[in-house]
């Protein structure tokens, strides 16, 4: 399996040296350091698929993922994923996916590296790269049939995972995150109740539609409060499932937005108020480290063009 790695990071590059040294899987890795380089490398050489640092090269990942899905790289496009090693630069999976990549952690390499030999088809066109970046929904309903029914009518649009009672469900949705989840009320194994209580300890905006045949309105209420997004009735109608999932994702993703948003808002302010502090302090040392991670907080470094339209050239 032929892995290409984006990293001007040496010390990422050298752990993860190390960790593929050791890994008992057949992978031969290239590693570059260099936008130039990533292109060369892309074009020449095939891979199965490209792990970036959040920021390569002054580029962040999101615009490195409209790079390498752009009309001059299409034909050569591989499935991408961020390699998330810090607490400064977390990007949620709902974001992630919506801009065309996916994350996995540094310390899980070669576990997610397994699980993508085994999952992943080894030769690619573009048409089979989306599909890895489809929308997923995992169903947790213990009637068989009503779960066959809710993954047929989904499987077109989105990848559906069924569970069928509480714990297998919270072990999967931990595994692989989805970003709606329909969850039945009544399980053999714990109710609803416990199950959300679950999963927003992992998320606390997870997006959770509940299914449920009892129409309380006080009921249903107690959902909404506890964190579902929204409770559907059963029986279940083909329109408004579709409906209700469309609905749920679009409005996640904007939540995500905005709460990604919130968290760098934060994180910049405290860098700024740390950066002030060094300079009033004469701390040389400590106002560029704070300067460094006020400029990793950028969507990416600016052009020459972009820093003249500002006045920050001479």
């Amino acid at each position: 399996m032929d892995i290409l790695i984006l990293s001007s990071n040496d010390e990422l590059q050298d752990h993860i040296r190390i960790r593929f040294s050791q890994s008992e899987l057949d992978f031969n890795l290239t590693i570059v350091d260099s936008i130039e380089q990533f292109e060369e490398v892309l074009k020449t050489k095939s891979h199965q698929l490209i792990a970036s640092d959040f920021l390569f090269d002054g580029v962040d990942i999101l615009h490195l993922s409209y790079l390498v899905n752009s009309i001059e790289l299409s034909q050569f496009s591989r499935p991408l994923f961020l390699i998330q090693h810090d607490n400064e630069n977390q990007v949620p999976v709902v974001l992630a996916r919506e801009h065309g990549f996916e994350t996995l952690h540094l310390d899980d390499l070669d576990g997610f590296f397994s699980y993508f030999v085994q999952n992943y088809p080894v030769q690619y066109n573009q048409n089979e790269c989306y599909l890895g970046l489809r929308k997923r929904i995992l169903v947790i309903e213990d009637d068989e049939l009503s779960a066959e029914t809710l993954a047929d009518i989904l499987k077109n649009k989105y990848l559906v995972d069924v569970c069928h009672d509480g714990e297998s469900g919270i072990a999967r949705y931990i595994d692989k995150r989805h970003d709606l989840v329909l969850l039945d009320y009544r399980l053999p194994d714990m109710n609803g109740y416990a199950v959300l209580e679950k999963i927003m300890d992992v998320d606390p905006i997870q997006p959770i539609i509940i299914m449920t045949a009892d129409i309380d309105p006080e009921h249903n209420k107690n959902f909404i409060l506890n964190g579902a997004c929204q409770f559907m009735p059963k029986p279940l109608s083909v329109r408004k499932v579709r409906e209700l999932c469309d609905s749920s994702i679009a409005r996640a993703k904007l939540l995500y937005q905005i709460n990604h948003s919130e968290q760098k808002l934060f994180r910049f302010q405290s860098y700024f108020q740390r950066l002030k502090c060094c300079i009033e302090a004469n701390d040389l040392d400590g106002a560029k480290v704070a300067l460094s991670s006020i400029e990793k907080l950028q969507p990416s470094y600016l052009t020459e063009d972009g820093q003249l339209e500002l006045g920050l050239t001479i």
